[in-house]
């Protein structure tokens, strides 16, 4: 719902994907770090690999934008969310979109080997903590049946 009298727009842009256990779910996990996500705060502009994040951060489009990938039971949603001057919704949404199609036409092995790496690492880091490791195994469980090692992991990231 539109509301002008908000200071900030939050929008997102998604479609709908695929679930865990498809053969598409660590493909579309690429994808997502390849879109990256950047917050004005950061500092980073840019510096950043993502080329979404540089054209946001250059062009002073958003506050933050970060892309999201969230797998179901039987569906998904990909896409990205953004909060920003309502006035810079138009190019937001035009640099956003550029982007996402960017990624089936102009993808080179070295950004999708870079996003590969960087995945591996998210996915490790998120694993610092009781709580974090409870909620993986549970997730996995209810997914696959079993836990999943890091090694597998690795290697259904490897395959993109």
């Amino acid at each position: 719902t539109r509301d002008d009298a908000m200071p900030l727009a939050h929008v997102a842009l998604a479609v709908e994907s695929a679930p865990w256990t498809s053969p598409y779910a660590f493909p579309l996990m690429v994808m997502q770090t390849m879109l990256g996500a950047w917050d004005r705060t950061q500092g980073t502009g840019g510096n950043m690999t993502s080329r979404l994040c540089q054209n946001v951060a250059q062009k002073d489009l958003a506050h933050s934008i970060s892309s999201f990938n969230t797998c179901y039971k039987d569906t998904g949603l990909f896409g990205v969310y953004a909060v920003g001057e309502a006035t810079n919704l138009n190019d937001l949404m035009y640099y956003t979109l550029q982007n996402m199609v960017n990624l089936v036409h102009y993808t080179s092995e070295e950004d999708v080997e870079r996003a590969r790496t960087q995945l591996k690492s998210t996915l490790l880091m998120q694993l610092d903590g009781s709580s974090a490791v409870c909620d993986e195994i549970g997730r996995q469980l209810l997914i696959y049946g079993r836990r999943l090692t890091p090694a597998e992991l690795f290697a259904r990231i490897d395959a993109v």
